[in-house]
C-alpha cells in the first residue's frame, strides 16, 4: 500500500513519484461596468437589465418650423381672401346697375353684358382669387393686393358714373380708393403672418385653474 501525504487542499500526491504540474486556475476577473447604467449578476459578465430610465411626463415642445403655417380658411378661402372676394362681387354688381343706367354703356368688348356673363365673370374672378390664394407666400401676396386693389378701383369707378360723375373724376377716384384697398390687403396678410408667428401653447404651460 503507497503512502501518500494529503494537504489541506484535497489533493494527494503519491511518495516516491515526481508530484504532477499543478493546475493552473482561472479565476474569473470581476465584471467591470462597461456603460451606465448596467447591472451585473455576481462574479458573472451576464447583463441582468438595464437601469430603468426616468420618463418624461412632458411631452417635448414641436419645433418652430413644425407649427401651423397655412392660413384658417372657409370654403376653402383664407380671411385675407375676403377683400379680393368682396371687390370681385362690388364691380359684378356695380357693372349690372350701371348698364342699366341709361347714360352708360361697357367699354370692354370682351364683357358679357347679360346678367348671366356678370354672373359668370364673377365666378372667373373668384377661381382667379382662389389661385392665388394657393400660391407660394410671395405671389399669394402679391396677387390678392393686386386683385384687390383693381377690383376695388373699378367698383369705385363704376359707383362714381352712376352717382353722375364726369369720367376723369371717376378715374381719380377709383385709382385712389384702389390704392386704399391694396394697403388695406397687405395689412390683412401682415395679421395673418402675425398670427401664424403666435406661439403655440404647449403642456407646460397649461395647466388647470384652482
Amino acid at each position: 500500500m503507497e503512502k501518500t501525504i494529503r494537504y489541506s487542499a484535497g489533493e494527494s500526491i503519491v511518495l516516491g513519484l515526481a508530484a504532477p504540474p499543478a493546475q493552473e486556475r482561472v479565476f474569473a476577473a470581476a465584471p467591470q461596468a462597461t456603460s451606465a447604467g448596467m447591472r451585473y449578476s455576481a462574479g458573472e459578465s451576464i447583463v441582468v437589465g438595464p437601469a430603468p430610465a426616468v420618463e418624461n411626463p412632458l411631452p417635448a415642445e414641436p419645433p418652430p418650423a413644425a407649427q401651423a403655417e397655412e392660413p384658417g380658411r372657409t370654403s376653402g378661402y383664407s380671411q385675407a381672401a375676403l377683400i379680393p372676394l368682396a371687390a370681385a362681387v362690388g364691380d359684378s354688381v356695380t357693372t349690372y346697375i350701371g348698364l342699366n343706367h341709361a347714360s352708360l354703356a361697357e367699354k370692354n368688348g370682351l364683357v358679357n353684358t347679360s346678367a348671366a356673363g356678370l354672373v359668370g365673370l364673377f365666378v372667373i374672378k373668384a377661381g382667379i382669387t382662389y389661385y392665388f390664394d394657393r400660391q407660394p407666400k410671395k405671389i399669394r401676396e402679391s396677387g390678392l393686393k393686386i386683385t384687390a386693389g383693381v377690383w376695388s378701383g373699378v367698383t369705385m369707378n363704376n359707383l362714381l358714373l352712376i352717382a353722375g360723375s364726369s369720367n376723369p373724376l371717376s378715374l381719380v377716384g377709383g385709382v385712389l380708393f384702389g390704392a386704399y384697398m391694396y394697403h388695406r390687403e397687405s395689412l390683412a396678410l401682415e395679421k395673418e403672418a402675425a398670427g401664424k408667428r403666435a406661439p403655440l401653447p404647449s403642456a407646460r404651460h397649461m395647466g388647470t385653474a384652482e
